[in-house]
């Protein structure tokens, strides 16, 4: 049964929502539905960002189409990722991480988001067609060994002014370093590391957050990444007094233009989409 037909199950009957945990369900999907009713049984939500989605999300995001671009690129794709792109009911966005959203740039009055509420940054998932990149796992050890990663989010906290107001947007949270949450995200696709399936986080300086002596098993698969990112988790195993909703909200539509070598870079499209609470 795929995901979308487990969760429909479960709302037949009371008697097929007790048996359908105990059924005999692929381990990836598995893990999907358990994610799901964690959602459920933990909601934070963020009545603004639901108008976004509601607004924004693109029905005819084609999930095929997007999976194959990655297959032709990667020989490889995480099974929990693939899963979750083909049969994650799209309506249940996670702390604004959906490739059926538009490429933007989200400004935020805070970095310190989780649950339904948006994200902060660079939302590289949602770039279509997706591209192929590398990354370094260990740039001292191993300054030559790229492995072929695929770009998630960048978050990066950044002052804003505006001509249009006497004062920049100033910073909103719990935590009194507005740079605790900062943070580049990416997907391990190379079938042949250790790290296969594992989401890798950056620390601003740009160095991945590895311990000297970690192993891939200590770091979130992408189901894992989900929930923490659902639970408000701050990246890079920091400590956090906790999320808040965000009260100012500025888009900025991200397009490629060519860059040196060939590369293709990613800029802001001038003009926005403002919305202040």
């Amino acid at each position: 049964m795929t995901l979308d037909t487990l969760i429909v199950s479960c709302a037949v009957c009371w008697d097929w929502r007790r048996l359908v945990p105990l059924a005999d369900i692929y381990r990836p999907r598995r893990c999907l539905f358990d994610l799901y009713w964690h959602i459920v049984n933990n909601p934070k939500p963020d009545k603004e960002a639901q108008v976004y989605y509601r607004k924004k999300l693109n029905h005819h995001f084609d999930r095929v189409a997007y999976m194959n671009c990655l297959l032709d690129q990667y020989s490889f794709i995480p099974e929990e990722f693939g899963i979750w792109v083909l049969e994650w009911p799209a309506r249940l966005v996670v702390n604004g991480i959906w490739p059926g959203l538009p490429f933007t740039r989200c400004y935020l009055d805070t970095t310190a988001t989780g649950g339904s509420s948006r994200k902060y940054g660079f939302n590289f998932i949602a770039n279509h067609p997706p591209e192929r990149e590398s990354i370094q796992l260990n740039p001292e050890r191993q300054p030559d060994n790229w492995t072929p990663s695929l770009h998630i989010w960048d978050t990066t906290w950044v002052r804003l002014q505006f001509p249009w107001r006497l004062y920049p947007v100033q910073y909103r949270g719990l935590d009194h370093d507005v740079t605790l949450w900062n943070c580049d995200t990416w997907l391990v696709v190379d079938g042949e590391s250790s790290y296969f399936g594992k989401v890798v986080q950056f620390c601003e300086d740009g160095s991945p957050c590895l311990e000297e002596d970690d192993v891939a098993d200590t770091l979130p698969d992408w189901i894992d990444y989900l929930k923490l990112q659902w639970d408000g988790t701050a990246p890079c195993q920091k400590e956090s007094r906790g999320t808040i909703i965000p009260c100012f909200t500025l888009d900025l539509p991200l397009i490629k233009v060519p860059g040196g070598d060939g590369e293709r870079m990613v800029v802001e499209r001038l003009g926005w989409s403002c919305y202040s609470f």
